[in-house]
């Protein structure tokens, strides 16, 4: 049975899915080469961290999976940050700030 906590879950998924795609965030990487997975809930927001899959299809060494990056988006406003490793915290989602 889903909930739906689980449905507020798999939408916040999809919509860094849709951005990350949309802005063309990733361009040195296949897509199918991704995982978004949920590192934090709150009553206010979910954390989701963006890793690298390394197996046949996707180059790397397939003993790692190496963040690529973190996302924050509040459940209530949907307002998405996104972690600045050099400042060490989030800040406002910017795509010309994150694009590689």
């Amino acid at each position: 049975m889903v909930s739906n906590y689980d449905i507020i879950l798999f939408e916040a998924i999809e919509k860094i899915v849709k951005i990350t795609q949309s802005d063309h965030l990733y361009s040195w990487i296949n897509n199918q080469c991704l995982s978004f997975i949920v590192k934090e809930r709150t009553e206010s927001y979910f954390s989701i961290a963006i890793r690298e899959n390394h197996n046949a299809e996707c180059p790397g060494d397939p003993a790692t999976a190496p963040i690529v990056d973190r996302f924050r988006i509040f459940r209530i406003t949907e307002q998405i940050l996104w972690w600045n490793v050099v400042s060490n915290q989030y800040e406002s989602y910017n795509p010309e700030r994150i694009r590689r």
